[in-house]
């Protein structure tokens, strides 16, 4: 997964480099990333969700818990189109999520990590000057999520 996550960031930056060297090199293109707080959206239906795929397995019971929260960063490029238009791309990754469960019947404890990665391509609209602006973007991504938890009876997938 980690070479893959490298070839990906290798391809955008190369693509985003190479457009900004041949968009005309002008002093408004830009560089934009740093690193990033992410608040996973994992409810108690989520893990229970989980607990019940595992229980399914054979197991006899299931006690899932699950970090809400982790540690990515971004890293993109954007260049002017014209002076209220940016177009942006670059690469996000969301962090590692953790889920952690015990299980009995056979007993068992594991800990899966799931890494999330995505490709963003947005069009930004400024209001205001190119020094102070208020800008709203809008566009899409590709994403993909390494999501599986493999037992000793068995593979499941998280959610995601």
């Amino acid at each position: 997964m980690k070479k893959n996550i490298k070839k990906v960031i290798l391809a955008t930056l190369s693509v985003f480099l190479l457009n900004l060297s041949t968009v005309s090199l002008k002093a408004e293109n830009y560089v934009y990333g740093g690193p990033k707080l992410f608040f996973y959206d994992v409810t108690q239906e989520d893990i229970n969700s989980a607990a019940t795929d595992l229980v399914a397995l054979g197991f006899s019971t299931a006690t899932v818990s699950a970090n809400s929260r982790g540690i990515g960063f971004d890293i993109g490029a954007g260049f002017p189109v014209n002076d209220s238009w940016d177009i942006e791309g670059g690469f996000v990754y969301m962090g590692e999520f953790e889920l952690k469960a015990s299980l009995t019947g056979p007993v068992e404890t594991i800990t899966a990590k799931s890494s999330a990665w995505s490709i963003p391509v947005v069009a930004k609209y400024k209001f205001g000057d190119s020094d102070r602006n208020l800008f709203v973007k809008a566009g899409g991504h590709y994403w993909k999520q390494n999501s599986d938890i493999s037992t000793s009876l068995g593979k499941v997938s998280m959610w995601g």
